[in-house]
């Protein structure tokens, strides 16, 4: 998670402050403790926020999408800067990237109904290239330029004033050759103007221009220790910083007569991505949990607002700022749409959802799970009695914990990387058979109940997906059923030509992996508190493993690899490891392997078919007390609304449908694109055959135990590196498991 948010913090000084070069949740907190401590610089206790979407739709052409460039609030008005493009039909996409887009300066009033677009073009000298914006304590625009001229580069800041959208005043700057990226800029209410930018991309500094003057002050020449971003406060310029997990920011006064960062203001702000806000002595920012506020130095997050009204999965790297004492603009954009999306929250005494109960969706690591925030939204939009919320358990250790102290969630939501089969099999989860069998929404005309009903353990089912990818191997003329046994893989690759490949570029590690998760059923006994991975089954996978993956490349070692595809092509690779998530890639399959591709499972002595990989599955907890709740839970991921931007082929049969009218009706904007090459159109034969195949379909989940997997990577490492033998492998792994289950 920490990874995560590190990458997020040094996306945002791109992305929000838009200054590039041109050349030519809190995860171990309960959702459930929303009220905090206040303070007299705190919102008085029962101010909550409710939020106002504004849709972009009506100002530009409605498939448009954007870069977010920057943003600010001024007296209840907002301010944004972004790149559009807003696609020609008769242009390529790369056409339309390049060439189409135009950068604007967007004006929205507090209401959401004054919204004006002006081309920054038309408010900057003509030749110029906009790198870098900041706002000033009167509202005015300064935009940071580069021109490109036959003696060099040159440089300049303009002030623009926003009420007639002219400039008022330009600022010829000194910049120095080895700067890299702008990132930021700044002005404090002296006039001095603040560039933080990096060098020779690894080191930073900032500069310091005071009004007329050309040459800088430079302040700070070091290391990146993270992404930073400029802030203001009270006319003050600030550098924020976050530490190297992201966990917490230090807040760095800066000024014409300091020349080393030194006594920062921290804050401690997992989980919160995007650029922060600093109001009195608390900061302010945006998580997949809500507006959340923290104090500076060592405490930890005192109070936040989860119910606010908007669908928080369409602010990706959200920049939040203020407009008025009781108002705060949100402005982001959604990585499913790739359009602005802008809130106003606005105080008010009533909480939305005072006389709703709650009901609690936990899972390990969930906090930024888009399809959960999806229905979750959806949920909280229609259910008048409850109110969901998320409970994020750093491992299934805390979600044990949660369950035998009697705090168990009402749902247990998982992904790829979480799996339950352990709860499922000590009955801690429902059996949801009766209640699908009986309910419309999951009826066969509504949902694909084949894939469903290969979730089903022992004919009883625990576990929903809301989507699926498919893995397997794909080829041409494999021996026929949905799978095969490591024996008899072993066969139909020896009765390969000699010149010919069975499988070529995968590691032994992946290929492990591949036929392990799906069968670990076969080797982990949950109810019995038993395993057997000392078995001839489990070495005949290690063997295989061994045999037919590639082994880890030495250090520094130079490897010409031969695209899969090329050796397909040639006739000199039987089958290639392949995913299905789509319409589309299947399309891609059959343009490799021609109609009817052969499509078989990974090696398993049960000869399982495909893996089915889920993004998002839902289950409800055996002992909650709001099970008809729940169930209307469940089926809200399985409304259209949720189904249709789910990761994956979506379970339903309407979002399912709109895929593939997609995939047969390409834009003609893609036609030429490169990206799109290997995904021609859906003809309506290649339709049904992706349909067949669903239908028909084969298959056994992965079972993701993360901390069994821990152990059989790390032990199977040794045998792929020939420190160990089969057996010797088998019965250690064997150990270790036992003594982890037994104390589980």
């Amino acid at each position: 998670m920490g990874t995560l948010i590190l990458i997020l913090a040094i996306i945002v000084t791109n992305s929000i402050s838009g200054c590039m070069l041109k050349d030519g949740d809190n995860g171990d907190e309960s959702a459930r403790d929303n009220s905090g401590t206040t303070t007299t610089d705190l919102p008085e206790e029962g101010v909550y926020y409710s939020g106002k979407e504004i849709n972009f739709d009506t100002v530009f052409n409605e498939d448009y999408f954007a870069t977010l460039l920057f943003s600010f609030g001024f007296q209840n008005q907002v301010y944004i800067i972004a790149d559009v493009c807003e696609p020609d039909p008769n242009m390529t996409a790369e056409e339309n990237s390049m060439s189409n887009s135009t950068e604007y300066i967007i004006s929205v009033g507090k209401s959401g109904e004054d919204i004006r677009t002006t081309p920054v073009k038309e408010v900057i000298p003509e030749g110029e290239a906009p790198l870098c914006f900041a706002d000033d304590e009167s509202g005015n625009l300064y935009i940071l330029t580069q021109t490109v001229g036959p003696k060099g580069i040159n440089y300049a800041i303009h002030k623009v004033d926003l009420h007639t959208m002219t400039m008022v005043k330009s600022q010829t700057i000194q910049i120095e050759t080895n700067i890299a990226q702008f990132m930021s800029i700044a002005l404090d209410k002296q006039g001095d103007i603040y560039i933080y930018a990096t060098k020779d991309y690894f080191n930073y500094e900032v500069l310091i221009y005071e009004p007329e003057q050309s040459a800088p002050t430079r302040i700070i020449d070091e290391e990146v220790l993270s992404g930073a971003q400029l802030m203001r406060k009270e006319g003050q310029v600030f550098l924020a910083m976050r530490n190297d997990i992201g966990t917490e920011i230090a807040v760095y006064e800066l000024g014409l007569g300091k020349d080393k960062l030194d006594n920062p203001i921290t804050y401690n702000i997992e989980a919160v991505s995007g650029n922060s806000q600093i109001k009195g002595e608390y900061l302010y920012g945006i998580s997949s949990e809500g507006l959340e506020i923290f104090s500076k130095t060592d405490s930890q997050k005192i109070y936040t607002w989860r119910d606010m009204g908007i669908n928080r999965n369409n602010y990706g790297l959200p920049g939040l700022s203020f407009l008025s004492d009781t108002a705060i603009a949100v402005v982001g954009s959604s990585g499913a749409d790739s359009k602005l999306h802008l809130a106003i929250l606005e105080q008010t005494s009533q909480a939305q959802n005072a006389e709703r109960k709650t009901l609690v969706i936990g899972g390990v690591s969930i906090s930024v799970d888009t399809d959960l925030q999806n229905t979750i939204d959806a949920f909280n939009v229609t259910n008048k009695k409850y109110y969901a919320e998320v409970v994020n358990y750093s491992d299934m250790g805390d979600l044990y914990l949660a369950i035998l102290g009697g705090n168990a969630p009402d749902l247990i939501w998982g992904n790829q990387d979480s799996t339950y089969s352990a709860l499922e099999e000590q009955g801690m989860l429902m059996d949801l058979t009766d209640m699908v069998s009986d309910d419309p929404v999951f009826s066969k005309e509504n949902v694909l109940s084949n894939i469903l009903s290969l979730y089903q353990k022992n004919d009883k089912l625990y576990t929903l997906p809301l989507s699926v990818t498919l893995d397997g191997m794909v080829g041409t003329g494999l021996p026929s059923g949905a799978g095969w046994t490591p024996e008899e893989f072993t066969s139909y690759a020896e009765s390969l030509p000699e010149d010919t490949y069975a499988l070529y570029g995968v590691s032994q590690m992946d290929l492990f992996e591949d036929a392990v998760m799906p069968s670990m059923d076969a080797f982990v006994d949950w109810d019995k508190r038993e395993c057997s991975f000392n078995s001839a089954y489990f070495e005949s996978l290690l063997v295989w493993a061994g045999k037919y993956g590639e082994k880890e490349k030495e250090e520094n070692s130079v490897t010409v690899v031969i695209p899969a595809d090329e050796l397909i092509q040639n006739g000199e690779l039987a089958m290639e490891l392949r995913m299905i998530s789509s319409p589309t890639s299947y399309v891609s399959l059959e343009k490799l392997f021609g109609e009817n591709p052969s499509i078989k499972g990974f090696p398993s002595a049960e000869r399982n078919g495909v893996t089915l990989t889920s993004t998002a599955t839902v289950s409800i907890y055996s002992g909650t007390e709001n099970s008809e709740a729940a169930w209307e839970f469940v089926q809200t991921a399985f409304s259209a609304k949720v189904q249709e931007s789910v990761g994956g082929i979506p379970m339903s049969r309407a979002a399912l449908d709109k895929e593939i009218q997609a995939a047969e009706n390409l834009p003609a904007f893609m036609e030429g694109d490169p990206e799109y090459s290997t995904y021609p159109e859906m003809s309506v034969e290649s339709e049904q055959r992706f349909r067949n195949l669903l239908e028909t379909l084969s298959g056994t989940p992965t079972d993701n135990q993360a901390d069994i997997w821990a152990i059989l990577r790390e032990e199977a490492a040794a045998y792929f590196s020939g420190q160990k033998s089969a057996a010797e492998t088998a019965e250690i792994i064997q150990n270790r498991v036992e003594t982890m289950v037994r104390e589980s």
